[in-house]
Protein backbone atom coordinates (compact mmCIF):
# COMPACT_ATOMS: atom_id res chain seq x y z
CA UNK A 1 0.00 0.00 0.00
CA UNK A 2 2.57 2.55 1.19
CA UNK A 3 4.94 1.70 -2.51
CA UNK A 4 1.97 1.98 -4.52
CA UNK A 5 1.25 5.73 -2.63
CA UNK A 6 4.84 6.23 -3.17
CA UNK A 7 4.50 5.63 -6.76
CA UNK A 8 0.86 7.49 -7.55
CA UNK A 9 2.46 10.80 -5.45
CA UNK A 10 5.65 10.66 -7.66
CA UNK A 11 3.68 11.15 -10.82
CA UNK A 12 2.45 14.27 -9.61
CA UNK A 13 6.15 15.89 -10.19
CA UNK A 14 5.87 15.32 -13.55
CA UNK A 15 3.30 17.51 -14.51
CA UNK A 16 4.33 20.10 -11.99
CA UNK A 17 7.64 20.21 -14.12
CA UNK A 18 5.48 20.82 -17.33
CA UNK A 19 3.71 23.96 -15.26
CA UNK A 20 6.95 25.02 -14.22
CA UNK A 21 8.98 25.32 -16.91
CA UNK A 22 6.01 26.93 -18.99
CA UNK A 23 5.44 29.82 -16.12
CA UNK A 24 8.76 30.15 -16.16
CA UNK A 25 8.93 31.13 -19.78
CA UNK A 26 5.88 33.06 -19.76
CA UNK A 27 8.06 35.09 -16.72
CA UNK A 28 11.11 35.45 -19.56
CA UNK A 29 9.22 36.60 -22.13
CA UNK A 30 6.83 39.64 -20.67
CA UNK A 31 7.96 42.60 -19.26
CA UNK A 32 8.85 42.56 -15.89
CA UNK A 33 6.14 45.07 -14.60
CA UNK A 34 3.39 43.43 -16.96
CA UNK A 35 0.34 41.67 -14.94
CA UNK A 36 1.19 38.48 -16.73
CA UNK A 37 4.41 38.76 -15.77
CA UNK A 38 3.24 39.21 -11.90
CA UNK A 39 0.43 35.95 -12.42
CA UNK A 40 3.30 33.55 -13.80
CA UNK A 41 5.49 34.20 -11.25
CA UNK A 42 2.50 33.52 -8.13
CA UNK A 43 2.21 30.33 -10.58
CA UNK A 44 5.99 29.32 -10.06
CA UNK A 45 5.30 30.13 -6.32
CA UNK A 46 2.53 28.02 -6.55
CA UNK A 47 3.88 25.10 -7.77
CA UNK A 48 6.97 25.48 -5.25
CA UNK A 49 4.68 25.02 -2.44
CA UNK A 50 3.04 22.26 -4.39
CA UNK A 51 6.31 20.33 -4.90
CA UNK A 52 7.53 20.92 -1.41
CA UNK A 53 4.17 19.70 0.01
CA UNK A 54 4.43 16.39 -2.33
CA UNK A 55 8.45 15.81 -1.02
CA UNK A 56 6.92 16.02 2.59
CA UNK A 57 4.38 13.42 1.50
CA UNK A 58 7.08 11.22 0.47
CA UNK A 59 9.10 11.51 3.61
CA UNK A 60 6.55 10.23 6.08
CA UNK A 61 5.12 7.44 3.85
CA UNK A 62 8.84 6.61 3.81
CA UNK A 63 9.44 7.00 7.76
CA UNK A 64 6.12 5.40 8.82
CA UNK A 65 7.18 2.54 6.29
CA UNK A 66 10.25 1.71 7.97
CA UNK A 67 12.48 2.86 5.11
CA UNK A 68 14.95 5.79 5.34
CA UNK A 69 13.48 8.83 3.36
CA UNK A 70 17.18 8.55 1.19
CA UNK A 71 20.90 7.08 2.08
CA UNK A 72 21.28 8.10 5.90
CA UNK A 73 24.71 9.66 6.11
CA UNK A 74 25.67 10.21 10.16
CA UNK A 75 28.93 12.99 10.77
CA UNK A 76 30.55 14.04 13.51
CA UNK A 77 30.83 17.96 13.63
CA UNK A 78 29.77 21.06 14.31
CA UNK A 79 25.90 21.83 14.20
CA UNK A 80 25.68 24.96 14.95
CA UNK A 81 26.49 26.68 11.76
CA UNK A 82 24.06 24.96 10.14
CA UNK A 83 21.00 25.85 12.34
CA UNK A 84 22.31 29.43 11.92
CA UNK A 85 21.80 29.51 8.47
CA UNK A 86 18.33 28.07 8.34
CA UNK A 87 17.56 30.49 11.08
CA UNK A 88 19.28 33.51 8.79
CA UNK A 89 16.91 32.33 6.21
CA UNK A 90 13.74 32.07 8.00
CA UNK A 91 14.60 35.75 9.88
CA UNK A 92 13.90 36.81 5.93
CA UNK A 93 10.72 35.63 5.78
CA UNK A 94 9.67 35.70 9.20
CA UNK A 95 10.32 39.96 9.02
CA UNK A 96 8.54 40.16 5.82
CA UNK A 97 5.59 39.03 7.70
CA UNK A 98 6.10 41.10 10.60
CA UNK A 99 7.49 39.08 12.65
CA UNK A 100 10.96 39.09 14.78
CA UNK A 101 12.55 36.27 14.58
CA UNK A 102 16.09 35.94 17.10
CA UNK A 103 18.79 32.84 17.49
CA UNK A 104 20.58 32.77 20.28
CA UNK A 105 22.83 29.38 21.03
CA UNK A 106 24.50 29.46 24.17
CA UNK A 107 27.28 27.60 22.87
CA UNK A 108 29.21 28.97 19.89
CA UNK A 109 30.21 25.70 19.00
CA UNK A 110 28.81 21.95 19.28
CA UNK A 111 30.65 19.16 18.00
CA UNK A 112 28.29 16.08 17.35
CA UNK A 113 26.85 13.22 15.65
CA UNK A 114 23.76 14.02 13.94
CA UNK A 115 22.33 13.75 10.50
CA UNK A 116 22.04 16.88 8.41
CA UNK A 117 19.20 16.55 6.43
CA UNK A 118 17.44 15.18 9.17
CA UNK A 119 18.31 18.38 11.37
CA UNK A 120 17.22 20.67 8.67
CA UNK A 121 14.45 19.12 8.07
CA UNK A 122 13.67 19.49 12.28
CA UNK A 123 14.36 23.44 12.10
CA UNK A 124 13.20 24.24 9.14
CA UNK A 125 9.48 22.76 9.99
CA UNK A 126 9.83 24.16 13.56
CA UNK A 127 9.99 28.34 12.17
CA UNK A 128 7.85 27.88 9.79
CA UNK A 129 5.16 26.43 12.08
CA UNK A 130 5.75 29.33 14.49
CA UNK A 131 6.15 31.59 11.65
CA UNK A 132 2.45 30.40 10.26
CA UNK A 133 0.85 30.57 13.93
CA UNK A 134 2.35 34.06 15.30
CA UNK A 135 0.63 37.40 14.15
CA UNK A 136 2.76 40.44 12.85
CA UNK A 137 4.23 41.95 15.59
CA UNK A 138 5.26 39.17 17.16
CA UNK A 139 8.36 36.83 18.01
CA UNK A 140 9.88 33.91 17.70
CA UNK A 141 13.16 33.13 19.65
CA UNK A 142 15.32 30.18 18.45
CA UNK A 143 17.96 28.66 21.16
CA UNK A 144 20.18 25.87 21.46
CA UNK A 145 22.29 24.79 24.43
CA UNK A 146 24.20 21.70 25.41
CA UNK A 147 22.23 19.63 28.34
CA UNK A 148 25.04 16.88 29.84
CA UNK A 149 24.84 14.25 26.88
CA UNK A 150 22.53 15.69 25.16
CA UNK A 151 22.05 18.86 22.31
CA UNK A 152 18.59 20.49 23.26
CA UNK A 153 17.33 23.34 20.37
CA UNK A 154 13.85 25.50 21.91
CA UNK A 155 12.20 27.22 19.32
CA UNK A 156 9.10 29.64 21.18
CA UNK A 157 6.88 32.65 19.54
CA UNK A 158 4.01 34.71 20.83
CA UNK A 159 1.99 33.28 18.45
CA UNK A 160 -2.01 32.08 19.21
CA UNK A 161 -0.74 28.96 21.20
CA UNK A 162 -2.93 25.56 21.43
CA UNK A 163 -5.41 24.05 23.96
CA UNK A 164 -4.70 20.66 25.50
CA UNK A 165 -6.58 18.79 22.65
CA UNK A 166 -4.69 19.98 20.14
CA UNK A 167 -1.03 19.40 21.88
CA UNK A 168 -2.36 16.03 21.42
CA UNK A 169 -2.84 15.55 18.30
CA UNK A 170 -0.29 18.39 16.54
CA UNK A 171 1.97 15.82 15.46
CA UNK A 172 -0.58 14.35 13.49
CA UNK A 173 -0.62 15.09 9.16
CA UNK A 174 -3.07 17.53 8.27
CA UNK A 175 -4.25 18.24 12.01
CA UNK A 176 -7.51 20.41 12.19
CA UNK A 177 -8.81 21.39 15.22
CA UNK A 178 -12.92 21.19 15.20
CA UNK A 179 -13.18 25.06 17.03
CA UNK A 180 -10.36 26.39 14.46
CA UNK A 181 -12.27 29.04 12.71
CA UNK A 182 -9.34 29.89 10.71
CA UNK A 183 -8.93 26.72 8.73
CA UNK A 184 -5.25 26.87 10.13
CA UNK A 185 -4.51 23.48 10.64
CA UNK A 186 -0.79 22.29 10.85
CA UNK A 187 -0.40 20.34 7.75
CA UNK A 188 2.46 18.02 7.33
CA UNK A 189 5.36 19.73 8.81
CA UNK A 190 5.19 18.72 13.03
CA UNK A 191 4.75 15.38 11.36
CA UNK A 192 8.11 15.03 9.75
CA UNK A 193 9.67 17.02 12.94
CA UNK A 194 8.14 14.30 15.17
CA UNK A 195 9.68 10.99 12.62
CA UNK A 196 12.60 12.87 12.18
CA UNK A 197 13.41 13.15 15.83
CA UNK A 198 12.35 10.01 16.75
CA UNK A 199 15.17 8.94 13.49
CA UNK A 200 17.51 10.54 15.56
CA UNK A 201 17.20 8.93 19.01
CA UNK A 202 15.65 12.44 20.51
CA UNK A 203 12.44 13.71 21.56
CA UNK A 204 10.32 16.46 21.76
CA UNK A 205 7.99 18.31 23.62
CA UNK A 206 5.83 21.08 23.21
CA UNK A 207 4.33 23.62 26.24
CA UNK A 208 1.50 26.06 24.81
CA UNK A 209 -1.78 27.55 26.02
CA UNK A 210 -4.63 29.55 23.92
CA UNK A 211 -3.11 33.39 23.83
CA UNK A 212 0.21 32.88 24.94
CA UNK A 213 2.19 31.20 22.57
CA UNK A 214 4.52 27.69 22.10
CA UNK A 215 7.66 26.33 23.04
CA UNK A 216 8.92 22.93 20.93
CA UNK A 217 11.94 21.83 22.79
CA UNK A 218 13.63 19.09 20.69
CA UNK A 219 16.58 16.84 22.71
CA UNK A 220 19.00 15.03 20.76
CA UNK A 221 21.57 12.93 21.92
CA UNK A 222 25.51 14.13 21.10
CA UNK A 223 26.71 10.85 20.64
CA UNK A 224 24.85 8.56 18.21
CA UNK A 225 25.10 5.30 19.21
CA UNK A 226 25.80 1.88 16.75
CA UNK A 227 25.50 4.44 13.87
CA UNK A 228 28.53 4.42 11.12
CA UNK A 229 30.01 8.21 11.31
CA UNK A 230 31.25 9.25 7.82
CA UNK A 231 34.39 11.46 7.68
CA UNK A 232 33.43 15.58 8.65
CA UNK A 233 32.40 17.59 5.87
CA UNK A 234 30.31 20.50 6.63
CA UNK A 235 27.09 20.79 5.32
CA UNK A 236 25.53 22.99 2.25
CA UNK A 237 24.14 25.85 3.61
CA UNK A 238 19.88 25.72 2.61
CA UNK A 239 18.45 27.70 0.02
Amino acid sequence: RTTSFTNITREFRTPLTIIHSAACEVMRLAPPDSEIHSDAAAIVRSEQGLLHLINQILDIAKMTAGAPMQKVVWKHGDIVPLIRSIAETHAVYAAAAGIKLTFAPQEAQVMMDYVGDYVQKIVQNLLSNAIKFTAPGGEIYLSTRIDRRNFVLHVSDTGIGFTPEQKEHIFKPFYQASNDTRNIGTGIGLSIVSLTVEKMKGTIEVHSAPGEGSVFTVTLPLAAKGEVIAEYEPDPLPD
